[in-house]
């Protein structure tokens, strides 16, 4: 600060020695000067309509900042869940590896759900990653009269006897399968003996040309039985004894191989030592046999056996278990 002017009222009259006082008067100095920080007198609060300004934000994750400056809620999220079991219009039970998503109508809601494969296509989940293979477009199949064959049957002659503890197979080629059809029967024959015991029946399939079995279904007789023994009495190979399984549901078509096998074991009735089979197919262009010690039904992934005609016809027909649509 400058220091204070003289206050002329100070003075006093000449010293008598020449000598002059001088007085000063006290002033109180002002104080420092301060800025003021108060920006609100300066800086206008953040509208839509200010260049460059950003609203404050809302403290809420879901929105975002539009075009207009505003913070706005994504469409359709209605504030949404934090996980997709959570949401409205989804319903999830019990999820498993492989689940998909499919809409259900009648719920209007989104239900988890297994991916069916259906005929001739193979689905398998690695790591997360649904493959699905087809060996080939499906075939087309159609409703038979019950009884209508898939392919040629077969007739015997000669005989084979003592069957117990054997495994018969017969194959049906792909290319060999006339009447592609949804299920079926199988007609079994024998030709001498007091009964059958029939201690395990299934069908095989494995793609066509392949060895590898993909699946096993179980055949059954009388209503759902198996293992399955009934007797029989006075037949021979001019009256031969017909048994017909229950209807079987495995799609029959041209893009597999299918192989039936049928163990007959060591059964408390004698039966199977005692029966007696055709020895060999006579005509047999499609159904081609095996006999072999044991149980030798083969496992899922495991290998199908080597069949050759002629051989044991007891399987003399496969026919189709479907009535007959008129389509």
């Amino acid at each position: 600060m400058a220091p204070n002017p003289l206050a002329l009222n100070s003075v006093t009259p000449a010293a008598p020695a020449g000598t002059v006082n001088i007085g000063f008067q006290a002033v109180t100095p002002d104080p420092d000067p301060t800025v003021n920080r108060d920006t609100t007198a300066y800086v206008p609060a953040a509208t839509a309509t200010t260049p460059g300004a950003v609203p404050t934000p809302p403290n809420d994750a879901t929105k975002y900042l539009d075009g207009t400056a505003n913070w706005s809620t994504p469409s359709g999220s209605g504030g949404g869940s934090g996980t997709l079991a959570g949401d409205s219009d989804v319903d999830i039970t019990s999820p498993a590896d492989g689940d998909l998503l499919a809409y259900n109508a009648s719920a209007g809601k989104w239900k988890n759900r297994q991916l069916g494969a259906g005929a001739n296509i193979t689905i398998t989940d690695s790591s997360g990653t649904e493959d699905i293979a087809s060996s080939g477009s499906s075939p087309a199949t159609t409703a038979y009269e019950p009884g209508t064959p898939v392919t040629l049957g077969c007739r015997g002659t000669g005989t084979d006897a003592n069957w117990a503890n054997y495994t018969l197979t017969t194959s049906i080629a792909a290319e060999m399968v006339l009447n592609p059809v949804s299920n079926f029967t199988v007609r079994i024959s024998a030709i001498g003996g007091t009964g059958i015991s029939i201690h395990n029946c299934v069908v095989a399939r494995t793609a066509r040309g392949s060895k590898t079995v993909l699946d096993l279904t179980s055949i059954t007789f009388n209503g759902g039985s198996l293992p399955y023994a009934t007797a029989f009495s006075g037949i021979s190979a001019t009256n031969p004894f017909y048994l017909e399984s229950d209807t079987v549901s495995l799609v029959i078509d041209d893009l597999h191989d299918y192989y039936f096998f049928i163990y007959f074991d060591t059964d408390g009735t004698g039966y199977n030592a005692a029966l007696v089979l055709y020895g060999n197919s006579s005509t047999s262009p499609a159904l081609t046999f095996a006999r072999s010690g044991g149980n030798t039904v083969p496992a899922v992934s495991g290998s199908a056996p080597a069949v050759s005609s002629p051989g044991v016809p007891t399987i003399v027909a496969v026919m189709s278990g479907t009535a007959y649509s008129g389509s």
